[in-house]
Order: C-alpha cells, then structure tokens, then sequence
C-alpha cells in the first residue's frame, strides 16, 4: 500500500470515527450504527472492525 493511500484510509478511519462518536455524544445509537454501517463501504473490514471495538472502549456506556 503507498504512504498516500495509507493516509486517506486513516483519513477515512477518522472521519468514520469521528461521526459515529458524535451521534453516540448526542445519544443517537441508532445513527452511529448507521455510519459503522456506511464505513463498510470505504473501510477494510480489519478497520471497521477495529473501529467498533475502540468505539465500545471508548463510550462503553452506549453498548
């Protein structure tokens, strides 16, 4: 994988992350769940994956 594919995965990652955290913030699970699904699209599944076990470490409460 190049360097510039790399960080427009972790770009994706991030923002995946970002998104999901925020509607979890605003107590909208339903909507997390949406953009976890919606990163199935753009993600490997190795960073979807690690994307929902640091979500549910990090607000463990919405689980």
């Amino acid at each position: 994988m190049s360097v510039i594919q790399a960080c427009i995965n972790q770009a994706a990652y991030n923002a995946f992350y970002d998104l999901a955290a925020s509607a979890l913030e605003t107590h909208n699970p339903e909507r997390a769940a949406q953009r976890i699904i919606e990163a199935q699209d753009y993600l490997p599944q190795a960073d979807v994956n690690r994307l929902v076990r640091e979500l549910e470490a990090d607000y463990y409460e919405f689980t």
